[in-house]
This record gives C-alpha cells, sequence and structure tokens, in this order.
C-alpha cells in the first residue's frame, strides 16, 4: 500500500495525540507537531545515542557494594549490565568485573541473571571450580591474565573467601576454588619485582601539581590493601607496583612508568609516562 505526502502527515499528525496521552511528549509538543506533521524531541543526554558516561560511572562504581543501586540502575537501564568504564590508562571495567574482584556474589549473580557476560574472574566469584578448570586447561593463558586493576585470579578467589554472608556450600565452594587456584602457576599474579617497606611507601604520599586548574593534579596514597596508588587528574586511584627505587608501573598498565625525582633526598616531583604522553609534576 503507497502513502502520498498529505496521507502520512495526516496520521502522523493523529498519532501525535496518542503520543501525548501516554506521556511520551508534552501537549504542547504534539499541539506544535500536528501543524507541521513532524515532531522533534531534543535528546536529554548529549552523548546520544551512546550511555551517559556518568551513568556507566555510578553503575560500575555500586557494583563494588552498593547492591540496591545496581538494582535501581539496572531496571531503568538494562543495557547497563554490559557496559565498561576506563578507570585510566586502559583499566576498563564492568559492573560484573567490579562484583568479581570484590567478592560479592549476590551482585554478580543478579548481573548475570539480567544479561551480563561470564568471564573466568565471576566464574571464580561463583564458585564453579568445574568451569574454571576447564577454561585453564583449554588455555593456560588465563590463569595469569589479570582483572580490572591489575587483580589477580586467586585474589578474586581470595575476596569470594571472605564474603561474610556466605552459606555453608558457598563458603565450602569458595575454598575449594582457593585451594585449586594456589596450585596453578601465575594465577597468583607476577612476582613482586621490587620490596617497599612502610616508611618508603609514606614518603612518596601527597599531591603533585601540573596544572593550575582544581583537577590539574596527580594524589598518591595508600589504598586499602597497603600499596600505593595514584589518581591522575579526574581518573580514578590506581594501584601501582614497585619496579625499584623511586620508580613504578600501574598494576593495570605494566608499561605505564611513574618516575618520582628528588631533591635533598625526598620525592618533590613525578613523572607519569604513558607511550606518547608524558605528565610532570611538582609536589604541593
Amino acid at each position: 500500500m503507497s502513502i502520498d505526502r498529505r496521507s502520512f502527515i495526516v496520521t502522523a499528525s493523529a498519532g501525535l495525540g496518542v503520543l501525548a496521552a501516554m506521556g511520551v511528549i508534552t501537549p504542547q509538543a504534539a499541539a506544535e507537531g500536528a501543524g507541521s506533521g513532524v515532531v522533534r524531541i531534543t535528546p536529554t543526554s548529549p552523548m546520544f545515542p551512546k550511555q551517559d558516561p556518568a551513568l556507566v560511572a555510578d553503575f560500575v562504581g555500586s557494583a563494588h557494594r552498593n547492591f540496591d543501586r545496581v538494582k535501581e540502575l539496572t531496571v531503568a537501564n538494562p543495557e547497563l549490565v554490559v557496559a565498561s568504564w576506563e578507570w585510566g590508562f586502559g583499566d576498563w571495567e564492568t559492573a560484573l568485573g567490579a562484583a568479581s574482584h570484590m567478592g560479592r556474589p549476590d551482585i554478580g549473580q543478579y548481573l548475570l541473571d539480567h544479561g551480563a557476560r561470564a568471564d573466568i574472574f565471576s566464574m571464580v566469584l561463583l564458585g564453579k571450580l568445574d568451569a574454571v578448570r576447564a577454561m585453564i586447561t583449554a588455555d593456560t593463558s588465563l590463569a595469569t591474565t589479570p582483572g580490572p586493576h591489575g587483580i589477580s585470579l586467586l585474589k578474586h578467589a581470595s575476596s569470594a573467601l571472605g564474603y561474610p554472608d556466605a552459606s555453608p556450600e558457598q563458603k565450602a565452594r569458595a575454598q575449594q576454588m582457593y585451594d585449586f587456584l594456589k596450585t596453578v602457576e601465575g594465577a597468583g599474579g607476577p612476582a613482586e619485582v621490587y620490596a617497599l617497606d612502610e616508611n618508603a611507601r609514606e614518603e612518596y604520599v601527597g599531591r603533585y601539581l601540573y596544572g593550575d586548574g582544581p583537577d590539574d593534579a596527580i594524589v598518591v596514597s595508600v589504598n586499602m590493601q597497603g600499596t600505593l596508588s595514584l589518581k591522575p587528574g579526574k581518573g580514578g586511584a590506581q594501584p601501582m607496583v614497585a619496579l625499584g627505587p623511586d620508580l613504578f608501573a600501574f598494576a593495570a598498565a605494566r608499561t605505564v612508568r611513574v618516575q618520582f625525582e628528588r631533591t635533598d633526598a625526598k620525592p618533590t616531583g613525578v613523572s607519569v609516562l604513558a607511550h606518547s604522553e608524558t605528565v610532570r609534576a611538582t609536589r604541593e
């Protein structure tokens, strides 16, 4: 059946009243559109048609520990379950990845039930020993591939083992998973290159400025695991690994280098060398 322009405009105009009644458009927009046959509604997000980065950041961040917020956002926007957020220097993470390294099987299972993509880290989280054993047998590189933030497979198992609300069955599966991964070469992550004692860590802590803006700073701190982290600008804090005196790499980006400079034996500056870009900052 062919529809000429006049028939299309009449049909479209009649449909505007239905859209207004449904609350999809305002009555004013319906009235304006009825005269022209064209309806224009501006996207609420400047990222249209992509997901709003702020929403993705909220979702992935919440998946670390805020189950109620995860459920709220999933109901409102189900496609967030496959979204990824970059914390910095290529450290990409999904909500399922966050739940996996935080040892939250409740959040992880919910995300999987709503379409998240399973991987070896989520299988470790849920104590799926047969699946993990089969995956590593099929490809041994899976044992040494780090998860978000450079967290090893064994540390994922350790986090799952510490879940306080686990049932006896969950605890047993988590223990079996941990015991198995302890026997897998490389599952604990790369060997430590250079050891830092507590006093050495503390001397790097502080703010290093590279510009005049409020976010033009590199912040070095000690994280919950007792290791140094670096927060560049508006990025998330990134755990670092020591490579030598005053030289570090990011746990999730081993090719990025962080070099501290000293004056009178104290760290007074830092340079971040990320491939083709170098940022130098001076201690505040």
